[in-house]
């Protein structure tokens, strides 16, 4: 197995976790590059894609980081019941010890259903894709990212980029576009 674990980070407790989380980060900084063009007013349409896939992946391997830290068995990560389905995953992670993210199951609302049906890959005929605005998403996972960080052992403050700390209105901005 390819390790994709980053030497510019502490090395917490290793184990799968380690490589679950280092892929979750890779998936994010994917969708924040992405981001930047939305940002620069490139057509958000061609982009809602790759950008909902890459943000559920990151999701979902930031998840089954904390589980797997917590003694989840690759096995029970990767069951049909599991596998893909945010909103288990963000349930099991909080029942071990996850601190509740603001306004994250409105993103999860929006991205579950889709990810678990591989719908950001495999389209359908009838499919219709949200929308999600750049900033307000990245100020949710800059809140899930440092709790991340935090339950794993990782060092969480990084003086070049404050955490954002998202909005009352985030929640209504993310599911209506």
């Amino acid at each position: 197995m390819t390790q994709v674990y980053r030497s510019d980070d502490p090395e917490p407790d290793v184990g799968p976790h380690v490589n679950l989380y280092a892929a979750g980060r890779q998936y994010l900084s994917a969708y924040q590059v992405l981001g930047q063009h939305t940002a620069e007013g490139e057509t958000s349409q061609r982009l809602v894609l790759p950008m909902s896939a890459l943000l559920a992946f990151a999701i979902e391997l930031f998840l089954k980081a904390i589980l797997s830290q917590r003694g989840w068995s690759k096995k029970q990560l990767s069951h049909i019941d599991l596998r893909h389905q945010l909103g288990k995953l963000y349930a099991s992670a909080c029942a071990e010890g996850l601190t509740p993210v603001p306004h994250i199951q409105a993103l999860i609302s929006v991205l579950d259903e889709k990810h678990a049906a591989h719908s950001f890959r495999y389209m359908g005929e009838d499919d219709n894709f949200d929308l999600l605005k750049h900033d307000l998403v990245s100020g949710v996972m800059d809140v899930l990212h440092f709790q991340v960080r935090q339950m794993l052992g990782f060092e969480t403050t990084d003086p070049s980029k404050p955490l954002a700390t998202p909005d009352a209105s985030l929640q209504n901005s993310i599911e209506n576009g």
